[in-house]
C-alpha cells in the first residue's frame, strides 16, 4: 500500500534552513504555473471554435453543392479536421447535414434516428439489388451515417443478411409447400365425361380432392387389363411399359379415405370376385365330373385343376402373390389397403425379416414376375405380372417411412401420391341416386376382358413424348435431391402408364375394342398427371427436409388459419404435432415473417396477437409476363379435343400467359405454340 503523501518539507543543507520567503523563491520558478479560464474566455473561445466549424462546414458544403464530393465524404472529411483540431466532430457533423439539408443536398443519414432503424435501411439497401461498387458506395454512406464502428457495422450488416436469405428462403419454401398441396386437376380435362362428372360431384359431397378418385380409378385400370398388355414407347431402346400403377393417399385419420376406396374401388372389384367365384365353382364342379368319369371309365386324366381368378386382396406375401399369378396368368393383382403402413411393416414378417417381400414389390412395379426356387425345384415362375398398389397412409406415419427422404432404393419414387387436406364434408339433404360403382363394375368388366396386346404411339404421339422425355432428363441431371432425381428419372415411364390406362377406360366407355395406336391427346393428359404426382411428393418430401424445419410449421399455420380464420400462437401450438413443437413466443415469430411475406395479416401484440392466412399468397410485386409462375390448367375448361383425332401439338402442361394475346397457353392454336414449350418441370422460386 502505497505511503500516504506528506506535506511539502522545507529542504536542509548542513542544518541550515530556508525562510518561507526564501523557499518560495527557489521553488515557484521550476513548478510550472497552470491557471484557469475565466467564464468569459471560455466563452470567447467555444465563439472562436464555433466560427471556425461554421467556416469549415461551409467549404464542405460548398464542395458537396458543386459535385466536388458527396455528402458522405464531406462529412467523413469535416469529422477528421474536427477532431485534428480539438473540435466536437458531432456537433460539425450535424451542423453539415443542416448546411445540407437548407442546399436541398440530402444526405443518406436524413431519417435515421435510431440505431434500432438501421437494421430496416439495411434491408432497404440489399433489396435494391445493387452490386459492384455502387453497393460498396452505398454501404459506406450507411456505415457513416450510422455513428458505429467497422467491425459493429460489418457485424449487423452480416446478420441482417442473414436473416433477409433466411426468410426468403423459408418464404419460399413454405410457397412451394402450399402450392404444391394445393395444385389441382380437373377430371373433365383427364377423364371422360361419363366418368369424371359422378366422380367430381361425389368428391365435391365429401370434400374431397377429386384427384384422390382419379388415381384410384387408374390403379384400378391398371391391374384389370389382363398381363402381357403393354406400351412400346421406343422399339429400339426396348422402353416397354405395363399399365400397373402404386398409389397412396396421404390423409389424416377419418378423413374420409375409405369411402373414396369403397366407392371407387372394393365395391366394383367385388362384383367382379364375385362373377370369377361363381364361375370357379361352375368349372370346378364340371373338372370334378369329367374326373370322376375319367375314373370310371379307366382313362388317363392330366386335365390341371380349375384356378379361381382374384382381381384384389389385402393382405398376402411375396411367395403367395406369385403362387396366385402362377395359377391365373392372365391376371394381375391389385393390393388394396386402407391402410398401406401395416403392408410395409408386414413385409418379410413370415421369414424372420430375412425375405425378399421388399425387393419383390420394387420388381413388380415394372411388370416383372420372378421365379420362387426352392430344394425340391421350381415352385412358382410368373414371367409378367400386373401388380398394382393402391391404399392409405397418415402423414405422419409416412414420414417415419421416409426418413431423411434419401430414398436410397427408389421404391417411393415408384408412387404415386396424392395429399388430401383436412376438410369437413357435408350430409347432403337428399341421396344422391346415382350409383357410381355399378356404373364402374360395367367398365372394370369391359378392361378385364380385352385380350392382351402390345400398344404404341401414333407419329405426333411419339414426337410429344420424345420432347418429354428430354425435358425429363434435363430436369433430372441438374436436381440436387437424389430422392427427386429418382422420381423425375421414373415420370418418362409413368407417363407411358398412365396413358394406357387412359386409352383402355375411355375405349371401355365407348365400348368399343382399344385401337392399337394411342394419340398424342392422351399422352399429353398423362404428362399433366406426371407433373401433378411430382408437385405432391415434392411437398411431402418438403416436410422432411432436414435443412428446412421451419417452413413445414409455418405451412401448418397457414394451412389452420385458412380453415379455422384468425388464430392465436396457442391455437396454432395446438394445431402442431408435438414432436418438436416450437414455442408460443417462436409461433409469434412465425406470424411476423409470415405477414411480412403476404401469407396473411397479424392483429394485435404479444399473447392477444392473432394471424389471419389469405386464400393465397399476396405478393408486393406482380410478376412479369417474362417470369410469370406456371401453373396446371386448373381452372379454365380446357379446349382440347377429346377425340381420337390428335392435334398439331397439344398444349404444354403448365399455363403460360402469352404476351399480348389475352389467352392462355390451353387456348392457343396450335401454330401459335412455339417448338421450345413443350413438357417443362421449372421449380425455380420464381415457378412457385
Amino acid at each position: 500500500m502505497a505511503a500516504p503523501r506528506s506535506r511539502l518539507k522545507k529542504p536542509s543543507v548542513s542544518g541550515l534552513s530556508f525562510q518561507p520567503d526564501q523557499w518560495a523563491a527557489a521553488v515557484l520558478p521550476i513548478v510550472p504555473q497552470v491557471r484557469r479560464k475565466s467564464r468569459r474566455e471560455k466563452d470567447k473561445d467555444a465563439i472562436v471554435g464555433a466560427t471556425l466549424i461554421e467556416c469549415e462546414v461551409d467549404q464542405w458544403a460548398a464542395r458537396v453543392a458543386s459535385g466536388s464530393d458527396t455528402p458522405a465524404q464531406a462529412e467523413i472529411g469535416l469529422k477528421a479536421w474536427a477532431k485534428a483540431h480539438g473540435h466536437d466532430a458531432f456537433s460539425a457533423a450535424k451542423l453539415l447535414v443542416e448546411k445540407l439539408k437548407q442546399s436541398k443536398v440530402i444526405p443518406i443519414r436524413e431519417g435515421l434516428t435510431s440505431v434500432e432503424e438501421l437494421p430496416r435501411s439495411i434491408a432497404n439497401l440489399l433489396e435494391r439489388g445493387l452490386t459492384g461498387s455502387k453497393l460498396q458506395t452505398e454501404k459506406a454512406i450507411l456505415r457513416q451515417s450510422s455513428g458505429l464502428s467497422d467491425r459493429e457495422f460489418a457485424s449487423l450488416w452480416e446478420s441482417v443478411e442473414g436473416e433477409i436469405e433466411g426468410d426468403l428462403a423459408t418464404s419460399e419454401a413454405v410457397a412451394l409447400l402450399l402450392d404444391s398441396k394445393e395444385t389441382a386437376l380437373q377430371l373433365s380435362d383427364i377423364l371422360p365425361m361419363a366418368i369424371a362428372a359422378p366422380l367430381s360431384q361425389q368428391a365435391e359431397i365429401q370434400s374431397l380432392r377429386p384427384e384422390l378418385y382419379m388415381l384410384s380409378l387408374l390403379t384400378t385400370i391398371g391391374t384389370l387389363a389382363q398381363n402381357r398388355t403393354s406400351l412400346l414407347l421406343h422399339k429400339g431402346l426396348d422402353f416397354e411399359v405395363t399399365p400397373n400403377i402404386f398409389g397412396a393417399i396421404v390423409a389424416e385419420s377419418s378423413q374420409k379415405k375409405s369411402p373414396v376406396l369403397k366407392t371407387v374401388v372394393s365395391r366394383p372389384l367385388k362384383a367382379l370376385n364375385k362373377e370369377a367365384r361363381n364361375a370357379y365353382q361352375r368349372a370346378i364342379e364340371a373338372w370334378r365330373e369329367r374326373q370322376t368319369e375319367a375314373k370310371r371309365n379307366d382313362e388317363f386324366f392330366n386335365e390341371p385343376e380349375p384356378a379361381r381368378e382374384l382381381y384384389f386382396f389385402t393382405n398376402a406375401t411375396g411367395e403367395s402373390i406369385l403362387a396366385q399369378a402362377d395359377r391365373c396368368p392372365k391376371r394381375g393383382l391389385l393390393a388394396l389397403s386402407d391402410e398401406l403402413a401395416g403392408s410395409f411393416k408386414s413385409a418379410n414378417q413370415y421369414r424372420g425379416g430375412r425375405g425378399s417381400d421388399s425387393e419383390d414389390l420394387l420388381s413388380f412395379y415394372d411388370g416383372s414376375g420372378g421365379v420362387s426356387l426352392r430344394v425340391d425345384g421350381i415352385k412358382n415362375d410368373v414371367e409378367i405380372l400386373n401388380y398394382g398398389v393402391l391404399g392409405g397412409i397418415q402423414p405422419r406415419v409416412l414420414q417415419k417411412f421416409l426418413g431423411n427422404c434419401e430414398d436410397a432404393n427408389g421404391g417411393w419414387a415408384r408412387f404415386i401420391f396424392v395429399n388430401q387436406p383436412i376438410a369437413a364434408s357435408t350430409l347432403p339433404n337428399e341421396f344422391w341416386g346415382h350409383d357410381i360403382s355399378d356404373m364402374l363394375t360395367d367398365y372394370y368388366r369391359r378392361v378385364s376382358e380385352y385380350a392382351p396386346r402390345q400398344y404404341r404411339l401414333d407419329s405426333k404421339a411419339f414426337e410429344f413424348f420424345q420432347e418429354c422425355y428430354n425435358r425429363l432428363e434435363q430436369t433430372r441431371i441438374s436436381e440436387p435431391n437424389p430422392a427427386l432425381r429418382a422420381v423425375i428419372g421414373k415420370t418418362s415411364g409413368r407417363i407411358g402408364k398412365l396413358a394406357l390406362g387412359l386409352h383402355l377406360i375411355e375405349s371401355a366407355v365407348l365400348g368399343i375394342t382399344p385401337p392399337e395406336l394411342i394419340t398424342e391427346d392422351t399422352v399429353y393428359r398423362a404428362s399433366v398427371i406426371s407433373k401433378f404426382a411430382i408437385d405432391q411428393i415434392k411437398a411431402i418430401y418438403a416436410e422432411c427436409d432436414p435443412e428446412e424445419q421451419q417452413a413445414p410449421v409455418m405451412a401448418r399455420i397457414v394451412e389452420l388459419s385458412r380453415r379455422k380464420g384468425a388464430i392465436t400462437a396457442r391455437e396454432a401450438s395446438q394445431g402442431l404435432p408435438t414432436t418438436n413443437r416450437p414455442k408460443t413466443a417462436e409461433i409469434r415469430q412465425h406470424f411476423v415473417t409470415l405477414a411480412a411475406e403476404g401469407f396473411g395479416e397479424l392483429e394485435g401484440e404479444g399473447r392477444s396477437a392473432t394471424f389471419t392466412a389469405y386464400p393465397s399468397q399476396r405478393r408486393e410485386q406482380p410478376p412479369t409476363p417474362e417470369t410469370a409462375p406456371t401453373t396446371l390448367p386448373t381452372q379454365s375448361k380446357s379446349t382440347r379435343s377429346k377425340s381420337s383425332k390428335p392435334i398439331d401439338r397439344p398444349p404444354t402442361p403448365i399455363d403460360r400467359p402469352i404476351t399480348n394475346s389475352g389467352r392462355n397457353v390451353g387456348d392457343q392454336r396450335p401454330e401459335d405454340i412455339e417448338g421450345d414449350a413443350v413438357f417443362e418441370f421449372d421449380y425455380s422460386p420464381e415457378a412457385v
